[in-house]
């Protein structure tokens, strides 16, 4: 746990250098903590999970020069864990912790801010972020919400899954009274 949290804090110091200099985008890498994101964000702590999410949230704040790692890169050292980082971002949104599910909401919508690169990997998103908008927490609900728009931002490719997705949720939620 004291790498994990330590290849964090030195990420997270170095992403808002990003919108400063481009220069600190290649010291970020250096860290390589892009090759361990979806070790950390699958990680048994919660408090590392969420700041993991909030590390890929900060990533795509200012661009999207590391969209394409997002939808690439998976498997840490070991090469275990599987899928890329979006596999394991979407997975966050409902999470168990609720640090964890606000800040994974955050990441999604940054990831999907700057263009629809990453549109159809961010697909399945949809029905965990249309579930954010009822949940407890306020900035979660906000988080959900601003990641639901940006998901239609720059294409109109995910317009009938948002639509469709609240649909969803309402057929769920009647099930559920049903049983």
């Amino acid at each position: 746990m004291f790498l994990a949290n330590n290849l964090l804090l030195v990420a997270s110091f170095l992403a808002p250098l990003m919108a400063v200099s481009r220069k600190w985008y290649g010291k970020l890498r250096e860290t390589n903590v892009v090759e361990e994101v979806v070790e950390l964000l699958r990680h048994d702590n919660a408090s590392i999970r969420s700041k993991a999410c909030n590390l890929v949230g900060n990533l795509c704040r200012h661009d999207g020069s590391f969209y394409g790692d997002l939808g690439r890169v998976g498997g840490g050292r070991g090469g275990g864990g599987g899928g890329t980082i979006i596999d394991a971002l979407i997975e966050r949104c409902v999470d168990v912790d609720d640090k964890t599910r606000k800040f994974a909401c955050f990441a999604v919508g940054n990831a999907a801010f700057h263009s629809s690169e990453l549109y159809d990997e961010l697909r399945a998103s949809v029905p965990y972020l249309v579930q954010g908008l009822r949940d407890q927490d306020d900035k979660t609900r906000a988080n959900a919400a601003g990641a639901l728009g940006n998901l239609v931002r720059n294409s109109n490719e995910l317009c009938e899954e948002v639509r469709g997705g609240e649909e969803r949720s309402d057929e769920r939620r009647q099930r559920a009274r049903e049983a």
